[in-house]
């Protein structure tokens, strides 16, 4: 249950997005926005990474998996 409402977190929170719903990577350096994100799901074209809210934190800040689960529950 705590795992299904942190993968339900929008990633937007953590992100910032255009109107067509593409970022600059956080992942890789880019000029470029090539990352998309569709709600709790993201996927860039650029370096191939993807995945759920859970894997974007674990991703961009460093944290395990129980951690992200966490600081995503604690929001």
């Amino acid at each position: 249950e705590k795992i299904e409402r942190a993968n339900e977190v929008p990633i937007t929170n953590f992100i910032q997005s255009n109107s067509a719903w593409f970022a600059l990577c956080p992942m890789h350096g880019e000029k470029t926005p090539s990352l998309h994100i569709t709600g709790n799901k993201f996927y860039c074209f650029g370096c191939k990474e993807g995945g759920r809210t859970i894997d974007f934190i674990i991703k961009t800040r460093g944290l395990n998996f129980k951690s992200a689960v966490d600081f995503l529950s604690r929001l």
